[in-house]
């Protein structure tokens, strides 16, 4: 019977393949997205998500606010939990800017 099985097929995965399985990014993303200030910002958002779910005040699914924007720091009074649709919107003006 030993005879009869067939040998095991590697396949080589294609180039695109491998960039969609390692999960990194295209084009001109990577520029922007690597650059020091958005690597220090994205540092900031992750320790703040971090310090709220480890005081229990950030459940799954949920974004942690910066009320004062990152330049205010991660201090308590400047967090706060906010579902990922209400952290993500913001109001526009009729041209399209962000309102303050």
């Amino acid at each position: 019977m030993l005879n009869n099985v067939l040998p095991i097929r590697t396949l080589k995965m294609s180039e695109s393949n491998k960039d969609k399985a390692s999960g990194r990014k295209y084009g001109n993303a990577t520029k922007w997205e690597d650059s020091p200030a958005q690597v220090k910002n994205r540092e900031q958002r992750n320790k703040a998500h971090k310090k709220l779910a480890k005081e229990g005040k950030v459940k799954k699914g949920q974004d942690v606010d910066h009320v004062g924007g990152l330049g205010k720091g991660n201090v308590s009074s400047n967090l706060k939990a906010k579902s990922k649709h209400a952290n993500r919107a913001y109001k526009r003006n009729s041209d399209h800017t962000q309102k303050r």
